[in-house]
Order: C-alpha cells, then sequence, then structure tokens
C-alpha cells in the first residue's frame, strides 16, 4: 500500500473536523453542515495549506480528482456497479416525476493508489445515456459530464455528514478493520439550470480525509 498521506477537503464554515478531534466554532455547529462552501485544504509537513475556496453560495463543486489533483495525489476509480434502476422513492421529490430511470454507478475512489472513499451514485439516465458505456475506472464523472453536456455540478442543495463504522463489505472494499469510523457524506447536487444532476453517497476514511467546515 502507498504511503498514508491525508487528503482533505471543506464543507461549511464553523465547525472542523480535523486529526479525529471535533472543533466547534459556533453554538450549534452541526446547524451548519448543509451549508457546504466547498474550501479545500492540503496538510503538508505538518501545515494545513489552502488550495482551492468557494465565492459563496452556488459555488461550483470540485469534484474527487480535481481534489485530489490540487492536494498533489494521483486520481484513481475502481468500478463496482454500473447498472439502470428505477427511481427510489425517498429520491422521487428530487429527481421529479419526468425521470423515469436511473444510472447507479458504485465506485471504490483511490488516492495514488490507496482507497480513500467508496461512492455510490445515482444519475438521470436521459440526457446521460454515454455513462452506460464510457470507461469509468479511473474516470472523472465530473469531467466526462462536462465535456459531453457542458453541464456542472454546483452546491447549494441539501446535504448532510455523519459517521457510521465500517461493516464486512466497506471494510473490505477500503480495506480498514471492521467497525472504522467512517464519514457518511450524503448531497442531492444540481447542474448550473437548477435542474437535478445526481445523488450521491460517501463512505470516507476518516483517518485519510479532513472536513473544514
Amino acid at each position: 500500500m502507498t504511503e498514508n498521506r491525508e487528503l482533505a477537503s471543506g464543507l461549511a464554515p464553523g465547525f472542523e473536523l480535523f486529526d479525529g478531534r471535533a472543533v466547534a466554532g459556533r453554538e450549534h455547529p452541526a446547524l451548519a453542515i448543509g451549508d457546504f462552501l466547498c474550501l479545500v485544504f492540503a496538510k503538508v509537513d505538518g501545515k494545513k495549506h489552502k488550495v482551492g475556496g468557494a465565492e459563496g453560495e452556488g459555488q461550483k463543486l470540485n469534484g474527487f480528482s480535481v481534489s485530489c489533483r490540487k492536494n498533489g495525489f494521483v486520481p484513481g476509480a475502481q468500478l463496482l456497479r454500473r447498472e439502470v434502476v428505477s427511481v427510489p422513492e425517498g429520491e422521487r421529490e428530487f429527481f421529479g416525476d419526468e425521470v423515469e430511470e436511473l444510472i447507479a454507478i458504485d465506485r471504490i475512489r483511490t488516492a495514488d493508489g490507496s482507497p480513500i472513499m467508496v461512492e455510490y451514485n445515482l444519475f438521470p439516465r436521459a440526457g446521460l445515456e454515454f455513462l452506460e458505456t464510457e470507461p469509468l475506472g479511473d474516470a472523472s464523472l465530473f469531467k466526462l459530464i462536462r465535456e459531453r453536456t457542458d453541464r456542472r455540478a454546483f452546491r447549494g442543495s441539501e446535504q448532510s455528514l455523519g459517521i457510521q463504522l465500517a461493516n464486512d463489505e466497506l471494510a473490505k472494499l477500503l480495506e480498514v478493520p471492521l467497525a472504522e469510523p467512517l464519514f457518511n457524506l450524503r448531497g442531492r447536487y444540481r447542474d448550473q439550470f437548477n435542474k437535478p444532476l445526481y445523488v450521491g453517497q460517501q463512505y470516507i476514511i476518516g483517518s485519510r480525509y479532513t472536513f473544514s467546515m
């Protein structure tokens, strides 16, 4: 396994998870978790360096691949599942009645070859049919969608961050011990035209990621 460096990304102001410790900057920091500002930090030689930022609400969303490269890592991905599925009842309101089918894409994301997260994504099939056949092993989904459709994911929709202990499946996929604490990041994302682009859920190794919030 490659060197266990730390990959960092940021969310909302006022709350920070750093080296496993929670530091609150507001009286009720958990209430601010949905106000993601797309701040990206890298931890190098014990110092934290800002490598990306946001101007405000509606900021373009930087994907995993961009964040990796800005932090000096080589991004990678291993495709676990790709299939057409129906819209889950819980996501019907977000996608709307006009969306009848989704493309489910599950992958392991890596930095310098080491597993960082498992991602579960749901994309509307209409207009994104190319995702059914494009090679996705080491591809950036954001870049692929941008190049083929000119659509870009933007922040501003519902997002939540929690902690979950790794079950058998996640422990094997991420190469961590059973019950390892993982960040559980879930979001519903729209494009620059305010159209639903995808629903994503990520299980992230806590020791490899820093959220500055």
